[in-house]
């Protein structure tokens, strides 16, 4: 048996319930490759504050032989004393570069990169960034691919905003920023689907068209991308292989196939969803 473990902090996770889309589908597809090797596998949540003591339970009560760690919202600090606590064990969506860890993660810095060539290949230099407020390192990854992508081209967004990552909280704190401030982007870059989701009903709600008025591009690719009108254009991630290559490391550690014993760290590539929420910007945009 493996288990799958997730850490909750202030603004990340309540409960198995609360992993979204995107990770909920790497846990199922995790599961199916469980499956067809005859293993079970087990979700648990515990609490960053009190993950020693929860561990420390959960090894007790339900003793596993491998464990594919959720990394998105730990620092390496927090890494380290988790990691040190388990044998057999795969950080999945957290690259750790300086930590003799394995680790399978997304390219987060190819994908932010890959979002803003989207906008200047289709005329967009007025850009803004919309982040969140909590900074886990794929945020300040794919911050950064961004911002080198718009310097390459001596362009710097003419907006930084960071907002809530959940949908209606985004839209809140984005609709409060365009009561309070002056606007001119004719593209927005946001950090995740679902801040960009809340982007898109605020920017409705003040009757700024998307795409017309205002392109917008998201990041993950979750299933809500398309359910909005106009469909979201995003960055997307293979969840097939960010799971599949996470159980295969995990389960070469348990059966003791890597003979070397090799600290492995295996990076995703991402790839753009195109929808319809980006257009080509000419100057006729500004006075539709």
């Amino acid at each position: 048996m493996i288990r799958f473990l997730a850490l909750k902090s202030d603004n990340f996770l309540t409960n198995p319930e609360s992993f979204g889309t995107f990770i909920g589908t790497v846990i199922q597809n995790i599961e199916k490759q469980c499956s067809r090797a005859n293993w079970t596998m087990v979700v648990s949540v515990v609490s960053v504050q009190n993950f020693q003591e929860e561990i420390s339970h959960l090894q007790t009560s339900q003793a596993c032989d491998g464990t594919i760690i959720l990394g998105t919202n730990l620092t390496d600090i927090q890494l380290s004393e988790i990691s040190s606590r388990f044998n057999n064990f795969v950080i999945l969506d957290n690259a750790a570069p300086l930590m003799d860890i394995n680790a399978v993660s997304i390219n987060n810095y190819q994908g932010g990169h890959l979002a803003a060539e989207y906008l200047l290949q289709n005329h967009h230099n007025r850009i803004a960034y919309i982040g969140s407020k909590e900074r886990y390192r794929n945020f300040q990854e794919r911050e950064n691919g961004f911002l080198d992508a718009l310097q390459s081209k001596h362009i710097s967004p003419c907006s930084t905003i960071h907002i809530s990552q959940e949908t209606g909280m985004a839209q809140i704190d984005f609709g409060r920023f365009l009561s309070e401030s002056a606007f001119d982007a004719t593209a927005i870059f946001c950090e995740s689907d679902y801040m960009a989701i809340g982007v898109m009903k605020a920017l409705s709600s003040y009757k700024l068209d998307v795409p017309n008025k205002v392109s917008v591009i998201g990041f993950d690719d979750v299933a809500e991308s398309t359910m909005v009108t106009p469909e979201l254009t995003t960055v997307s991630v293979n969840r097939d292989a960010l799971a599949g290559l996470a159980f295969k490391r995990l389960h070469d550690m348990i059966l003791s196939i890597d003979t070397h014993k090799a600290v492995v760290k295996q990076t995703i590539n991402t790839t753009l969803a195109l929808r319809n929420s980006v257009c080509f910007y000419n100057n006729l945009n500004d006075i539709m």
